[in-house]
């Protein structure tokens, strides 16, 4: 199973593919990072739409008792960044991912510069691996995607991108550019299995939800298992 923690200038390897789980309770959550596990997902984020941020933290320790190694992540949607990465690191989640992260095509705005600030210390240490989400989706439209992605980058985030809305894929234009300008680059929205492989030799990492689900809250087996092996066979033909 891949890791996140070769050098950047590694061995091309399969983007890791990041089952993104819409948080319902505790017992639901863990059932489908049993099935993500199954299918040889290379990790999960944990993320909550209804309130339970709360509950996030507890969830992913269980998680990684019961797949040690295994990479876990959350994203305290709607919560302050420095909130979210002072509760993502008393729960030792080894990947951290802020929506808005303060950062653009020209630099780093107030909040940005407070949340690097804070970051830099955990930075030396390899946890909580921060995703920033850049030109993303439902934000101010972002004129330099990649002098985005770059900022992020400096910061020692990995950027993540989006398309313009939940389950729609970003433009394989704008993620060439991002990636030119970057090593790593995560995409998080609008993958599937018939469109991921153009967007393999391009990204690092796959966030990716709506497309290998059946609801909200429960992941569909064989599109899952379909969609990671869509991502390493691509990975192959390379």
């Amino acid at each position: 199973m891949n890791t996140d923690h070769r050098p950047e200038n590694a061995m091309r390897h399969a983007p890791l593919v990041l089952p993104v789980i819409h948080h319902l309770d505790r017992e639901t959550s863990i059932e489908q990072a049993r099935l993500a596990h199954a299918v040889d997902a290379d990790g999960v984020f944990l993320i909550s739409h209804n309130g339970k941020n709360g509950e996030l933290g507890g969830t992913a320790l269980r998680i990684k008792d019961e797949f040690p190694g295994w990479m876990v992540g959350v994203n305290y949607l709607g919560w302050n960044n420095l909130q979210a990465l002072r509760v993502a690191t008393e729960h030792g989640a080894d990947m951290l991912w802020i929506d808005a992260p303060g950062i653009t095509g020209v630099g780093l705005t107030v909040d940005g510069v407070r949340l690097t600030n804070d970051y830099a210390d955990l930075l030396r240490k390899g946890r909580p691996r921060l995703f920033g989400s850049v030109a993303f989706k439902y934000q101010a439209d972002e004129a330099d995607p990649a002098g985005a992605a770059r900022v992020a980058r400096q910061q020692g985030y990995i950027p993540t991108t989006s398309g313009p809305g939940t389950g729609v894929a970003p433009d394989l234009e704008k993620i060439k550019l991002m990636k030119a300008a970057v090593p790593r680059l995560a995409i998080a929205s609008g993958m599937t299995v018939e469109n991921v492989a153009a967007f393999v030799p391009y990204v690092t990492h796959i966030l990716v939800a709506t497309g290998v689900s059946e609801d909200e809250h429960h992941f569909d087996f064989e599109k899952l298992s379909a969609f990671i092996g869509a991502v390493r066979v691509a990975s192959k033909q390379q």
